[in-house]
């Protein structure tokens, strides 16, 4: 399982490693970007929690990816992220992101939303990112489509559909071709 950790305000990776040395992290690794996937940096808690700190030049943020077995070491680890930093719950960013109503406040607010969204599939994160794939805005479309690769429920297949074969941007129909398919890619256990 995995929660994923946003930040209202910018957090360095040093303010970040000097968290992890507080705690007693050990750093697991660094992987460089590539076409395919951001930046990561990794440290393993003692509780055995993967903590992977994303930065995501798609949606112009850097945000965590907390993995574990063990669902309640990642809550406890989350609210001690909380503690130290100002973290952006989700429910927030959807709230914010329903709220938004010029292209750049629905740029920022999707690509928060994207950052800080839950594994599990959400009714109300759905119809939004739904609503906005209509926007008359292309760039909206974009990120929309960039918050549902990087959510990836299944659920987005039908929508993509009517995307890939409807929307009037090539970019657009070539972002929910690729959408599709990294969701395809995780329902056959595969990651993005």
């Amino acid at each position: 399982m995995e929660i994923k950790t946003a930040f209202r305000e910018h957090v360095s990776l040093s303010d970040l490693e000097d968290f992890a040395r507080d705690r007693g992290w050990d750093f697991a690794g660094w992987e460089p970007a590539t076409e395919v996937s951001p930046e990561t940096y990794t440290w393993r808690t003692s509780r055995n929690i993967a903590v992977h700190r994303i930065s995501d030049e798609l949606i112009g943020l850097h945000y965590l990816i907390l993995t574990s077995t063990d669902r309640d070491a990642l809550v406890a680890l989350h609210a001690d992220l909380a503690s130290r930093f100002d973290v952006l719950e989700w429910p927030e960013a959807l709230e914010e992101a329903n709220a938004s109503v010029d292209p750049l406040s629905k740029i920022t607010s999707l690509s928060n939303l994207a950052a800080c969204a839950p594994e599990e599939f959400d009714e109300g994160i759905f119809s939004l990112l739904n609503e906005r794939l209509l926007d008359s805005d292309d760039d909206v479309r974009e990120v929309a489509l960039i918050a549902i690769c990087r959510i990836s429920w299944r659920e987005f297949s039908s929508a993509l559909g009517n995307v890939i074969t409807q929307d009037t941007s090539d970019n657009v129909r070539d972002l929910a071709e690729t959408a599709l398919a990294v969701i395809n890619r995780r329902d056959d256990g595969g990651q993005e």
